[in-house]
């Protein structure tokens, strides 16, 4: 799913968004994605992706930032109902991602663009990538 309503640094009188979801991973799923902050309309030559949660197989399932050595933001994921909550405050650039109502990562954007949240099990790669969404909110602030 994409939450497409433009914003960030060109024309927008929203600030503030967040997106929130329970999710529940599938155990064995291994490299796949399952939420993202994409920049779908950015100056040439900047980064795609300000932020993207991306799940590994280990430690009963490892919720890490971008990839297997991104920061991890949450383990034991495998299996069970997490909520998780992503902030982005563009008037600072503050990225916020909340695992079950605990702060597990802050970050910056990566500068003006069109950006869209996304949500969702996709990966590149092969293997298990199945991950179940429910209770998905999606909210804005001037």
């Amino acid at each position: 799913m994409r939450w497409s309503l433009l914003y960030g640094g060109y024309v927008d009188p929203y600030k503030q968004r967040m997106w929130e979801a329970d999710v529940k991973i599938t155990a064995g799923t291994d490299g796949a994605s399952v939420m993202q902050i994409l920049r779908g309309i950015r100056p040439e030559g900047e980064p795609a992706t300000d932020v993207m949660l991306r799940v590994y197989d280990g430690d009963g399932g490892t919720l890490h930032r971008y990839n297997e050595n991104g920061a991890i933001v949450a383990t034991r994921v495998y299996g069970r109902w997490v909520n998780l909550k992503v902030a982005h405050d563009t008037a600072t650039g503050t990225i916020r991602v909340f695992v079950d109502d605990r702060l597990a990562l802050t970050t910056t954007d990566n500068g003006p663009g069109v950006r869209r949240f996304k949500n969702g099990v996709y990966h590149a790669g092969e293997g298990r990538a199945e991950a179940r969404f429910r209770n998905i909110r999606f909210w804005m602030r001037e």
